[in-house]
């Protein structure tokens, strides 16, 4: 099975880079090849453990890619 690279946020005030199996597809799925990835004021609240969440996760929304 393939894998995927993420930054992953295993607890409040760490980030690590993490590889992950790709998920499957289903029928109404797409895969994006990222090129780029931003960070915005949701994630930097999820760094600092200001959000009531749950970890570890893989935050992010803010993306440019191409469907693959």
């Amino acid at each position: 099975m393939r894998t995927v690279s993420a930054y992953e946020i295993p607890e409040p005030g760490r980030i690590r880079l993490v590889q992950r199996h790709r998920p499957g597809l289903g029928p109404d799925d797409l895969l994006v090849k990222v090129h780029r990835v931003g960070v915005c004021a949701t994630d930097l609240h999820l760094i600092d453990g200001n959000l009531g969440v749950t970890y570890p996760l893989i935050p992010g929304h803010e993306l440019v890619g191409e469907i693959a």
